[in-house]
C-alpha cells in the first residue's frame, strides 16, 4: 500500500504512446513546444515584473532582523521601535525571509533584491513547468492559462522583496513534490515534505497554505480513491516542523489570530471585485477552472481528478476574499486547470495536443512553435532595451514625487524628511502614516521612535491602526489622539491631505516642508533651536534608490543600541497640546 496509483482518467501519456509520467520516450517536437512554453512564459513574467521595480514598504522591518541580530548575537522578539507598543512581545513570522533578502542586499546590492526577486519568479515557473510535464497535459493549455496568470503573480511580486515570494516558490515547489509522490509513490519522497515545511514555517506565515494542500491531497487521493496514508504523514511532519521556530507553541497562537484577524483598510487584503477590469484574468481563469469542473461532473464524474479540484477550489476561495491571495490561485490554476480542461473535454485532444492541429500541420507549428517563440523573442527583447536605457537598470527605486507604478494612490518615500531628522537636534515620538513606519524606524532608531509600522498583527491592536487611519485622513485631525499617544514629532503627508496654518495647534511648528511631507515639532522641543521652514533648501525630485539611503556601517552601530534596551512601560505623554 505504500505505492501510489496515477490520477484516474484518460490517460493522455498513454494515448501518445508515451510511458506514464512523461519523462522519457517524448517526442522531440513535444519536448521543444515544453521548454518553448517554460521560456516564453518566463520572459513575458520578468517583462512584467520589471516595471515595479520599487522598495516594499515592509522591506525595511526585514531588514532590521538582520542588523539586531549581527549587532546582538539574537533574534529580537520584543519591540523597542515603537513608542505606542513598547515592550510588547513581537512574533517575526518572517524572520528568516530578512537574512535572505540582507545577502542580496549585502552581496550585489540593490541590484541584487531584483535579481532575486527574477529568480524566485523563474524557479515558481520551473516548478510548474515540472507538474505538467508530470500530468501530461497540453503544453499549449499551459501556456494559455500561465500567461493568463501573469497579472495575478504582478500583485505578488509586484514590490521588490517581499516575503509572500518565497511562498509562491515554495508551493509550487510543495505542488511538483506531492504530484511525484502521486505518480511514483513511496514513503521516501513524502519525508521531503520536512525540510521544505521547515525553511516554509520560518520564512512566511504563509506556511498554513502549504499544510492546508497536504491535507487536500490526503482528502482528495481518498475521494480518488489511492491511498492517502503518505499525505497523512506528509500532514504529521509539516505540523511538526512548524513547531521548530524561535517562538515554539507561541507561533501558533500568534498564526491563529493573523489569520482570523480582518483587514478592510488595507487595499490588499479587500475582497476582489469582479466588475474590476485589472482582476478580469482572475475571473477568467475562475469561471473555465468552475465550468470545467461542472461539466465533467455532469457528463463523466469518474473522471474528475479531486485533489486538482480541491487545491484550485481553495485558492480560488482564498483570491475571492482578499485581493492579496490571487498569485495563489495563479500557481494552482497553472498547475491543474489544463489538466481540469483536458479531462472535461477529451474530445478536443489527440493524445497531448490539440485535435485541430493534427489536422492542419501548418497550423500545428504555427500554435506549437511560433506562437511561443514569438512571445519570448517579444519579451527579451523589448526587456532588453528597458535594461539598457536606465543608468541602474536593475536598481530598486524608492517612489518619489506623488510616483507609485503599482497604482494604489500615491505614497512617495519621506526621504528628505527622514535626512532632515536624522541631523535634527532634537528626537522623540515620531508620529507618521502607516505605510512608512518600518522605512522610518529603520533609518531612526533610536533617535526616534515610530507610532506605528506595517507590523499591525505581529506587534501592534487594529486599534492603534484604525485610530492612525482616522488622524491622517482628515483635515483638520483629531489632535488629540497625538496628544493622547504622546507624539512629540509628526510626518504629516502634505500630498495627500493639505493643512492650513490655521488648523494646525499653536504648540506644533512647522521645521521642515519638502513638497511632500511637513515636519511638525512640539515648540518645547525647539527653545533656542528652531529652524525656519522658509531657510529649507531645494530638494531634489528625480529617482532616490536603496543603494542611495542605505549606510551600513552606521546601521550596525544604531541596532547594536536594541541590546541595551531596557523593557519598561510606555514612554512619556508630550505636553498637552494646545488647541
Amino acid at each position: 500500500m505504500g505505492t501510489m496509483t496515477p490520477p484516474k482518467g484518460v490517460d493522455v501519456e498513454k494515448e501518445a504512446g508515451q510511458p506514464t509520467g512523461g519523462e522519457i520516450g517524448r517526442p522531440d517536437e513535444l519536448g521543444s513546444m515544453e521548454r518553448l512554453t517554460l521560456v516564453a512564459v518566463c520572459a513575458q513574467l520578468l517583462l512584467h515584473l520589471s516595471r515595479f521595480n520599487i522598495a516594499d514598504v515592509d522591506l525595511w522591518g526585514r531588514l532590521t532582523v538582520p542588523s539586531i541580530f549581527f549587532a546582538c548575537g539574537r533574534l529580537p522578539v520584543d519591540d523597542f521601535f515603537s513608542f505606542t507598543a513598547y515592550g510588547r512581545p513581537w512574533i517575526d513570522h518572517e524572520w528568516l525571509a530578512g537574512f535572505v533578502f540582507h545577502a542580496a542586499l549585502s552581496a550585489f546590492g540593490d541590484a541584487g533584491l531584483t535579481l532575486l526577486k527574477w529568480g524566485l519568479a523563474a524557479a515558481m515557473l520551473w516548478m510548474l513547468w515540472l507538474v505538467n510535464r508530470r500530468l501530461g497535459t497540453p503544453p499549449l493549455l499551459v501556456l494559455v492559462v500561465s500567461m493568463m496568470a501573469i497579472p495575478m503573480w504582478g500583485i505578488g511580486f509586484g514590490a521588490t522583496a517581499r516575503s509572500q515570494n518565497l511562498t509562491y516558490v515554495l508551493f509550487a515547489l510543495l505542488l511538483a513534490l506531492l504530484e511525484g509522490v502521486r505518480s511514483r509513490g513511496g514513503w521516501l519522497k513524502i519525508a521531503l515534505v520536512a525540510p521544505l515545511a521547515l525553511v516554509w514555517v520560518n520564512v512566511h506565515g504563509g506556511f498554513v497554505v502549504g499544510l492546508g494542500v497536504v491535507v487536500l491531497y490526503a482528502v482528495g487521493s481518498w475521494l480518488n480513491r489511492s491511498d492517502p496514508r503518505p499525505f497523512i504523514g506528509g500532514v504529521a511532519l509539516f505540523g511538526l516542523m512548524s513547531l521548530i521556530n524561535p517562538y515554539g507553541w507561541e507561533y501558533w497562537r500568534f498564526i491563529l489570530y493573523a489569520v482570523s484577524l480582518d483587514r478592510p483598510e488595507i487595499a490588499e487584503w479587500t475582497a476582489t471585485d469582479p466588475f474590476n477590469l485589472s482582476y478580469w484574468t482572475f475571473v477568467a481563469l475562475s469561471v473555465a477552472a468552475v465550468v470545467a469542473v461542472l461539466w465533467t461532473w455532469l457528463r463523466r464524474r469518474t473522471e474528475l481528478d479531486w485533489v486538482a479540484v480541491l487545491v484550485v477550489a481553495a485558492t480560488m476561495v482564498f483570491g475571492w476574499r482578499a485581493v492579496k491571495h490571487q498569485p495563489l490561485l495563479g500557481i494552482a490554476a497553472t498547475a491543474f486547470l489544463p489538466l481540469l480542461i483536458q479531462r472535461a473535454w477529451p474530445g478536443l485532444f489527440a493524445g497531448r495536443r490539440f485535435a485541430f492541429e493534427l489536422k492542419r500541420p501548418s497550423i500545428d507549428r504555427l500554435v506549437r512553435t511560433w506562437l511561443p517563440a514569438g512571445l519570448a523573442a517579444t519579451a527579451v527583447t523589448m526587456l532588453a532595451v528597458m535594461l539598457a536605457s536606465h543608468d541602474r537598470p536593475l536598481g530598486v527605486q524608492l517612489p518619489y514625487g506623488n510616483f507609485n507604478p503599482l497604482g494604489n494612490g500615491v505614497m512617495p518615500y519621506p526621504v528628505h524628511a527622514v535626512e532632515f531628522l536624522e541631523n535634527a537636534p532634537f528626537e522623540g515620538n515620531l508620529l507618521a502614516p502607516f505605510d512608512h513606519g518600518q522605512f522610518l524606524l529603520h533609518r531612526l532608531y533610536p533617535k526616534f521612535r515610530v507610532a506605528m509600522d506595517g507590523r499591525l498583527e505581529e506587534v501592534y491592536p487594529p486599534s492603534t491602526y484604525r485610530e492612525m487611519m482616522r488622524f491622517f485622513d482628515s483635515a483638520p485631525p483629531d489632535w488629540r489622539i497625538a496628544e493622547s499617544w504622546g507624539a512629540d514629532v509628526i510626518l504629516w503627508p502634505q500630498y495627500a491631505v493639505t493643512l492650513r496654518a490655521d488648523q494646525v495647534p499653536r504648540e506644533l511648528f512647522p521645521v521642515q516642508q519638502d513638497g511632500e511631507y511637513i515636519v511638525f515639532v512640539r515648540r518645547s522641543l525647539l527653545v533656542g533651536i528652531a529652524p525656519d521652514p522658509a531657510d529649507r533648501p531645494e530638494y531634489s525630485t528625480g529617482p532616490v534608490y536603496m543603494s542611495d539611503v542605505l549606510r551600513p556601517a552606521a546601521d550596525r552601530e544604531r541596532f547594536s543600541t536594541y541590546c541595551r534596551e531596557p523593557i519598561h512601560g510606555p514612554r512619556p505623554k508630550a505636553t498637552e497640546i494646545e488647541r
